[in-house]
This record gives structure tokens, C-alpha cells and sequence, in this order.
């Protein structure tokens, strides 16, 4: 299943406008722990990121396979070198990296075993990899589009590794050290009519909605709608819960 980001990259930055994700950016930097590092973020869409992080002092690097993510990247992060290539096949030499890092950009990756392997080849000794991402798998994850649009949560659970798996991928390709912490919740609650403002229930702006039928995202938003309607009518009011956990795992390259 592929989702065509060529197609959502005029509405993709507007999640941030709502969620910001302050523990991403503090662990990243904490990540960045010196002057002179070679960065590199794989799927680094529109350079958010990347831009996040211009000031450390580092060469940033940034890799993804939409030329329309790119475009928007070329812009917002002028300081990164960036290049349309595919996470199965970063054209960068052995040895040349300090840092890779992806966010919420690993369940894409089509091999995602050939880019651990990749990865660490390309890392320095003692350089590390970096995946940040959610977990569906994790019984405290809550998110309402799982409750309303039939399919959804099971297209996650075939698409994220859960974090312990994505453990062993990194012993198995050569990785010490791996470790999961949760950097951050995602959390907010919308009341009624509310969500209808949520920039994840558009399905222009959120990957999971682009892999189910137009007919089940049309039934899913129907069936939000009759919820909170029903509930104005009976005095009551329904509430929309996001709680989801976001995971860092990591690991090191060492000779």
C-alpha cells in the first residue's frame, strides 16, 4: 500500500499548526549533542525538520521520493542539501554519517530491513540511527479515525512495526544499544462538531485516510456526523479522543 505524497504536500504542513511535537524536536536535538555532525533525515517530506534543527551548526542532509514534498523542503530548509531518492537507496558513501534519523516516515519504507543494513553501513563508528513514529500495536494508543472508518486500524497494524520489533531489526542488522522511549503524547479531545476542524479527519492532508475507498472514508465521515447529531439531540455530547504514544527507538553503529 503507497501513499502518493506528491498529492498531499500542499496541505501536509497544517498538522503543525495543531500538533507541534515538542519531545521530537528536544530528543532530536539532544541527538545533535555537538558542532560539525553530518545529519541526514530520510523522508524528510517538507523539511520541517530540517528546519528545526538550521541552527545547531551541523550539515543537514534530507532525502525523500516526492519531488512535491521537495519543492515545499527547498523553501522552508534553504541551509539542507536535499535529493529525491528512496530510503532503499540513499546515494550517500560508507562511513559518512553521524546521524540518520526518520519521523514518522519508517512504515513507508518498502524494505525497511535493506535500509537498517544500509544505515548503519553508511554511519560512522558510533554514529546512530534514529526512528520516530507511533505504535498502533500499543494497547494505550486511543485515536478515533480507528473507531469510525472501517479498515483503518488494521492498515496500521500490517504497516507499523511495533517498537519492540523494530528492536530486533536493529540487532539483526547491526545495531547495539537499541532502545524505545516515549518521546511524547499526542493528546486532544474534540467535542461535537468540533472535530470537523481536526486537520488528520481531511483525507488530503493524512496518509492513513488515502489507503482506504473513497466509500469508506465517505462512510466513516457520515458516520462521525450522525454520532455527534444524535448526541445534540439528546442533550449530550460526544467526544473525539486522540491519546497515542510516540516512540523513539535507537540504536548505535560501533565497529
Amino acid at each position: 500500500m503507497a501513499v502518493d505524497y506528491n498529492r498531499l504536500a500542499d496541505r501536509f504542513d497544517e498538522r503543525y499548526e495543531h500538533v507541534t511535537y515538542p519531545g521530537v524536536l528536544a530528543q532530536l536535538r539532544r541527538l545533535i549533542d555537538r558542532p560539525g555532525l553530518d545529519a541526514l533525515e530520510v523522508g524528510c517530506g517538507t523539511g520541517h525538520w530540517l528546519a528545526a534543527l538550521s541552527d545547531l551548526g551541523v550539515s543537514l542532509l534530507g532525502v525523500d521520493p516526492s519531488s512535491a514534498m521537495l519543492q515545499k523542503a527547498r523553501s522552508k530548509a534553504p541551509r539542507a542539501a536535499l535529493v529525491c531518492a528512496r530510503a532503499e537507496q540513499l546515494p550517500f558513501s560508507c562511513n559518512s554519517l553521524d546521524l540518520i534519523f526518520c519521523v514518522n516516515a519508517f512504515h513507508h519504507f518498502s524494505d525497511a530491513n535493506k535500509f537498517l543494513r544500509d544505515a548503519r553501513l553508511l554511519l560512522r563508528s558510533e554514529g546512530q540511527l534514529a526512528i520516530f513514529g507511533i505504535d498502533p500495536h500499543a494497547p494505550e494508543t486511543n485515536w478515533y479515525l480507528y473507531d469510525y472508518f472501517s479498515g483503518l486500524r488494521e492498515i496500521d497494524l500490517q504497516r507499523f512495526l511495533p517498537h519492540a520489533a523494530i528492536r530486533r531489526a536493529l540487532a539483526e542488522a547491526g545495531f547495539h544499544d537499541a532502545v524505545t522511549k516515549t518521546v511524547e503524547r499526542i493528546q486532544k479531545t474534540y467535542s461535537g462538531q468540533e472535530v470537523l476542524g481536526d486537520p488528520f479527519l481531511d483525507r488530503t492532508s493524512t496518509s492513513q485516510l488515502q489507503l482506504i475507498s473513497e466509500e469508506a472514508y465517505a462512510q466513516g465521515k457520515r458516520a462521525i456526523i450522525s454520532r455527534y447529531e444524535t448526541d445534540n439531540e439528546s442533550g449530550s455530547e460526544v467526544r473525539f479522543v486522540i491519546d497515542t504514544p510516540l516512540f523513539a527507538t535507537t540504536g548505535k553503529r560501533k565497529n
